[in-house]
């Protein structure tokens, strides 16, 4: 114990320098915003008086360019770390108006421009007067800066964010966790080394070793979830911890086990015909596990192609550049006028070996023989069938948007522009823990109807600054 200890306070000598004093204007007091950056930003974040006390704070503002997100963000380099170290970022935040997911703090880590380790304060909603919100960041031997930053997500409101301080916590004296903690890792380490994809890649007593160095002192389940994420994030960057109330929330079942009839606000498809006759589709990420919210979003984008459809339709783009994911359900479901029957593409180990195929059959989608989405309303046929099919990506087209772009890879009438998705064409499973929290695991790869195994990144047929563009002038040349 004594020399683990040593050991864990050394390294926590090394970080230390990575302290206030080298980031910049946490307090915002600076002119101009100095050394923040703004992210799709249409209205200019700006310093205001903190209302209700001295000092000054930061005022975000919707709408954005992008995303439906805003952020302030900046970056500094962090001493490699032999092990792991742990900082908290702590500041207050003030909503007004503010929908969605909320005003929040948040932390990453970086390595030649890849993010590790993300993770963010409680989100704040509403109108809320000033709150205190924290984080815990864990740094790695991987990591060489961190960007931490302010962030509205949602579309709607205002947000002032004060009192920014970050600090390098102490090494833990005592490592020990208390049973029901104990046996909550146990848990997780049982279902994540006997599921999670290429599970025999990784030393799960080191990882273990590491957990409980993380979850040092926690004396209930909720005290490990920082442990549990960061394991997660080592193992697969598609993994993902859901707690209790989030998971509860996902589902639609609020404080209860039934699932309310209520639907959830959630971001619906557009379209719109193009003065070129083509058909347009913008298919946006489903952050939702809840039915009757699923069932309407697939029959909005099914009663789009409806009123965009006619006999002179000179074919469709389905823009999926800024689906992040989701639920591919209803997105497949809604989009079943377009694609063939048969098999879409499939779930499968990367060597091809247990293979599950998603299908459209008799205007349903299936995961093997399971219905996977309803619709509301009967089938649908097309006034040209097999039209030729454009499909956009771009880094921010993941999970289950990759999903919908498989679906239709590799058929003749079918064309992609733009640019590489953004690496998460694997697929997850959801597995209960005791406390009602969900484990997201990683357990296969996406293929298309035809086998042909992804992975990581998909590489459209035509790379394209602007892909509308180039995909109009391909289903105009026939």
């Amino acid at each position: 114990m004594r020399r683990f200890f040593l050991s864990f306070l050394a390294l926590f000598l090394l970080v230390s320098p990575l302290t206030a004093q080298e980031w910049n204007n946490l307090d915002f007091a600076l002119p101009d915003l100095a050394g923040w950056k703004s992210l799709r930003m249409i209205n200019p974040p700006q310093t205001v008086e903190k209302e209700g006390s001295s000092g000054r704070s930061l005022h975000i503002t919707a709408p954005f360019s992008a995303y439906e997100s805003g952020a302030v963000c900046q970056t500094v380099a962090l001493p490699r770390v032999p092990e792991v170290a742990i900082f908290r970022l702590t500041g207050r935040i003030r909503t007004q108006g503010v929908q969605g997911n909320g005003a929040s703090l948040y932390a990453y880590g970086r390595v030649d421009g890849q993010a590790l380790n993300y993770t963010e304060s409680a989100a704040i909603r509403g109108d809320a007067p000033w709150t205190a919100v924290r984080l815990d960041f864990i740094a790695d031997d991987r990591i060489d800066s961190v960007r931490i930053g302010c962030q509205l997500t949602g579309g709607d409101g205002s947000a002032w964010f004060s009192d920014l301080t970050w600090q390098a916590l102490p090494a833990p004296a005592d490592v020990s966790l208390e049973p029901a903690a104990r046996s909550y890792l146990d848990t997780f380490f049982h279902l994540v080394s006997q599921q999670v994809l290429y599970r025999e890649r990784f030393d799960w007593t080191a990882l273990r070793r590491t957990a409980d160095r993380l979850a040092a002192g926690a004396t209930t389940p909720a005290e490990t979830y920082p442990a549990i994420r960061y394991i997660l994030g080592r193992v697969n960057k598609h993994s993902g911890f859901i707690d209790p109330a989030t998971a509860a929330a996902w589902a639609g079942t609020g404080d209860g086990e039934e699932e309310t009839s209520e639907l959830q606000p959630i971001e619906q498809a557009t379209g719109k015909r193009l003065a070129s006759g083509i058909a347009y589709l913008r298919i946006p990420h489903v952050n939702s596990g809840h039915e009757p919210t699923l069932r309407n979003f697939a029959d909005s984008v099914r009663n789009l192609i409806v009123r965009l459809d006619g006999p002179n339709t000179k074919g469709w783009i389905v823009d999926l550049r800024e689906n992040t994911g989701g639920n591919c359900w209803p997105m497949l479901t809604g989009l079943h006028p377009l694609l063939p029957d048969g098999p879409l593409g499939y779930f499968m180990a990367p060597d091809g070996s247990e293979a599950t195929a998603w299908i459209k059959k008799k205007d349903k989608i299936f995961l093997d023989t399971s219905e996977m989405g309803q619709l509301s309303k009967g089938k649908y046929r097309l006034h040209r069938p097999k039209p030729r099919i454009a499909v956009l990506t771009s880094g921010q087209t993941t999970s289950s948007g990759e999903v919908v772009a498989v679906a239709f890879h590799g058929r003749k009438n079918f064309r992609s522009f733009g640019a590489p998705t953004g690496g998460y064409s694997t697929a997850n499973s959801m597995f209960p823990m005791p406390d009602g929290a969900l484990l997201n695991l990683t357990i296969s790869v996406y293929a298309n109807h035809l086998k042909k195994a992804f992975g990581a990144e998909i590489t459209p047929d035509e790379v394209a600054e602007d892909a509308l563009a180039a995909a109009e002038r391909w289903l105009l040349q026939q």
